[in-house]
């Protein structure tokens, strides 16, 4: 190809159609499958040298107390997989591997020292896996190249499992029992002990661990009650000012009657006159009034009638005087109302006695019910705690009676490990596959490789595309006979030895597929 012909290609790069691709690839099709050709029999052959590694599994059956909570599947996600951890981690450990390499005569006879050992384990760590089947099914597997060890392992790492843990349960269960009824007779004490201290504690503060707000309302009563008591006895001292005054103004005493009292001598003079009247009415019986002695008699009644006539206006005044009722009456007001008043001081005095206990006791009464809330809380925090133990104490029996009646933890050897027909490793049809893909690659990038290097114009129209100049005319290619003949004999020698090939690959892919026809279906899920 002329300069001119390919600085004008690198400046103009048209587009390639499909067709034109697919020409280039018949074009150099042998630069396409002697790569892919030659790869993919390597694969095949590496894959055959690799060493083969088998694998079986036991499917194990744990039922255990725990319960799913079917409405809650995160948090049943959870479980299963912290039970598959322990599963794992259990299985791992250094001693459970180790015992189970003292098992196996096998292996135990071929290890000379405490680094083969270690070594030994640090393998079987890598070759032992658990995987889930459902919420109680585990599927316990195990690899090795040798598939006899793989089985008689795997089969052995899941009865020493299950023989661990049925031993391990029932001591565990023993010596959880005892501690926890260790732990119940010494929360028991501590609760008695925490009751009685609430209980001296409520006996001592009975008067102070009353409602807040009871004591504030009593406050408040009191204080009323103190107030209502001052005004009467405001009242109480007006009405004794106005009853002392009342009694200045009211006389002490009073004129209870007046009483007139005759001369003793009127008396006298009267009787000697009466006398002396009988004494002249017996005298005129027997005499006449010219008698001496009527007429003696006479001068006398008539000397006493002037002495009486002269003692008629002579009469006496006494006059009576007694205690004035009002002033009594007041007397006796102030008595009651001092009484009253009295009284009213010395409820009063009860009543600021009584306040002042009441604003000591609403000051005492925050601190002393936060020691009460103290107590209870202490209280009840024992009581919790005791009752836990108490229901772990119950589910222990529980636990023991359902295993009793074997409904409680379950071992279960749902598939013992089989021998292995198939080797799992090396992947045949993966590598396989693989090594075809990048054969195929390869070919595909050596074919555009040297395409995109060759820059001859192989037709009229690459020229006339490329070059942008017109074609006046071309020379077409001539073939002789001698050539055309060459050319079939060459092109029936590819054919023969194309047909060859494809024989040879498919008759190698066909044995290796029946080497591993057990291991295709594996990986494809029909084993």
């Amino acid at each position: 190809m002329s300069p001119v012909a390919r600085r004008s290609r690198q400046v103009s790069s048209p587009e390639i159609s499909v067709r034109e691709y697919v020409e280039i690839l018949f074009r150099r099709k042998m630069l396409f499958i002697l790569p892919a050709v030659i790869i993919f029999a390597a694969a095949l052959v590496v894959s055959s040298s690799l060493p083969k590694i088998y694998e079986a599994q036991t499917l194990v059956f744990i039922q255990t107390p725990v319960v799913l909570n079917p409405l809650d599947p995160l948090n049943s996600e959870k479980l299963i997989e912290m039970r598959l951890r322990t599963i794992r981690e259990e299985i791992l450990s250094f001693r459970f591997l180790s015992s189970i390499i003292d098992s196996v005569p096998e292996i135990n006879l071929t290890l000379n020292s405490d680094a083969d050992r270690e070594s030994y384990v640090s393998r079987m760590r890598r070759n032992v896996d658990v995987r889930t089947r459902g919420i109680d099914l585990f599927e316990i597997s195990y690899q090795d190249p040798s598939p006899k060890m793989t089985q008689i392992l795997a089969n052995r790492v899941t009865r020493q499992y299950i023989e661990d843990n049925l031993s391990r349960y029932s001591s565990d269960y023993q010596q959880a029992l005892v501690t926890l009824e260790k732990e119940k007779q010494r929360l028991l004490e501590d609760l008695r002990q925490q009751e009685k201290k609430m209980t001296q504690f409520r006996e001592l503060h009975k008067d102070y661990l009353i409602p807040d707000s009871s004591i504030k309302q009593q406050i408040v009563n009191q204080q009323r009650e103190l107030r209502a008591l001052a005004n009467e006895l405001q009242a109480a001292s007006r009405e004794m000012r106005v009853i002392r005054n009342k009694l200045k103004e009211t006389p002490e005493t009073i004129e209870s009657k007046r009483i007139l009292e005759r001369d003793p001598k009127y008396e006298l003079i009267e009787r000697e006159l009466r006398t002396l009247e009988l004494e002249r009415d017996e005298l005129l019986l027997k005499y006449t009034e010219n008698h001496p002695m009527v007429k003696s008699l006479n001068e006398r009644i008539e000397l006493r009638s002037t002495q009486l006539e002269q003692l008629e206006d002579s009469f006496k005044e006494n006059i009576e005087e007694s205690m004035n009722p009002t002033y009594l009456s007041l007397l006796d007001k102030i008595t009651q109302q001092e009484i009253r008043m009295e009284n009213l001081l010395g409820r009063i005095e009860s009543g600021e006695t009584q306040l002042g206990e009441l604003q000591v006791k609403e000051s005492k009464v925050p601190q002393l019910e936060e020691d009460n809330r103290n107590l209870v809380r202490d209280y009840e925090i024992k009581k919790n705690a005791y009752e836990r133990v108490v229901r772990q104490i119950e589910s222990k029996d529980m636990q023991k009676r359902l295993e009793e009646h074997g409904q409680q933890i379950k071992f279960e050897i749902r598939d013992s490990a089989r021998l292995p027909r198939a080797p799992i490793e090396p992947n045949v049809t993966l590598i396989a596959a693989g090594g075809l893909g990048l054969g195929l690659a390869v070919g595909l990038g050596l074919v555009f490789g040297r395409e995109y290097f060759d820059h001859s114009l192989r037709s009229v129209e690459q020229a006339r595309s490329h070059l942008n100049i017109p074609v006046l005319g071309a020379i077409p290619v001539i073939v002789t006979e001698e050539e055309l003949r060459r050319s079939m004999t060459v092109r029936r020698r590819w054919m023969v030895a194309s047909l060859i090939l494809a024989l040879v690959l498919l008759g190698a892919l066909g044995l290796l597929t029946y080497w591993y026809w057990d291991q295709i279906l594996l990986h494809l899920g029909f084993l």
